[in-house]
C-alpha cells in the first residue's frame, strides 16, 4: 500500500545517521512529545485541559509556522490534531518491545525507496527537516517516489496554498495508483 508524508520521511526508510541525533532528539522528540502531552491533556484533564493543550499546540505552531501562516490558521488548530503523535508512539514502543506487527529495522540501503508508491511533502521554510537529504534524493529517482516541495514552514496546511496544493495532490497520487 503506497505511503503520504507531511514533511517527514518514514522512520524505516529513512535510517537514522549520528549527526541527525541533536536535531531528531532536542527538535522532533521533544517536539512531537510535547504535542502528545497536550492531546493527553486535552482529553483528560478536566476544566483546564482543552485550553492548556490548545495554547501548546498553538504555541508551537505559531513558532514554527512564524509569519507563513495564513491569517486565522493557526487559531483553529487545536490539541486533537496532536493524536498522531500518540498513537505514533504506542506503536513504536510496542515494535521495541518486539510486541509489533513488523520488525523494527532500517533498511539496509540508505540510498533505497521505499518498494510502494511513495508521496512526500516537504515545506521548503521549515527551519530544519526531520528527513535525510538522501532519503529525498533516492525518492526522487524512484519511478514510483514523488516529492512535492510547498511553500511553507513546518505547519504545511496553515500556509496560504499548502492546504489546497496537499489537497490536490493527494487526489491525483491516489487517483494514479487507483486507490479512489
Amino acid at each position: 500500500s503506497p505511503i503520504i508524508a507531511l514533511d517527514r520521511a518514514p522512520p524505516l526508510f529513512d535510517s537514522p545517521r549520528l549527526e541527525h541525533v541533536p536535531t531528531v532528539f532536542f527538535f522532533g522528540v521533544l517536539y512531537q512529545y510535547a504535542l502528545l502531552l497536550a492531546f493527553l491533556a486535552s482529553r483528560l484533564l478536566p476544566f483546564v485541559g482543552r485550553r492548556a493543550g490548545d495554547w501548546v499546540t498553538r504555541a508551537l505552531a505559531r513558532r514554527l509556522q512564524g509569519k507563513d501562516a495564513r491569517p486565522g490558521a493557526i487559531d483553529r488548530v487545536t490539541a486533537d490534531m496532536n493524536y498522531p503523535y500518540l498513537y505514533f508512539h504506542l506503536n513504536f514502543m510496542r515494535e521495541l518491545a518486539g510486541k509489533g506487527t513488523r520488525r523494527l529495522l532500517f533498511h539496509s540501503d540508505p540510498e533505497a525507496a521505499p518498494s510502494c508508491p511513495c508521496l512526500l511533502f516537504v515545506g521548503r521554510r521549515k527551519p530544519f527537516q526531520l528527513h535525510s537529504t538522501r532519503f529525498e534524493r533516492s525518492l526522487r529517482k524512484a519511478k514510483t517516489g514523488h516529492v512535492v516541495p510547498i511553500d511553507a514552514g513546518h505547519w504545511l496546511m496553515c500556509s496560504d496554498s499548502g492546504a489546497a496544493v496537499v489537497s490536490s495532490r493527494i487526489q491525483v497520487f491516489l487517483k494514479r495508483y487507483s486507490i479512489l
